[in-house]
């Protein structure tokens, strides 16, 4: 599993790039409107915020 493995800064910087150029090749960044569908982001947070966690 990806927790069990140990990976340096380096390795760490790498991976993170790579998928950054694969968002931006693929159309997915940079957002056109960074703050379109805020409004429904916030709505979920709160409910799952409201949620209390099991005993």
């Amino acid at each position: 599993m990806i927790e069990q493995e140990n990976l340096n800064i380096r390795q760490k910087f790498k991976i993170i790039n790579a998928l950054y150029e694969e968002a931006i090749a693929l159309g997915a960044l940079p957002l056109k409107n960074p703050l379109e569908g805020i409004d429904i982001d916030i709505r979920i947070a709160r409910v799952v915020n409201s949620v209390s966690k099991p005993a």
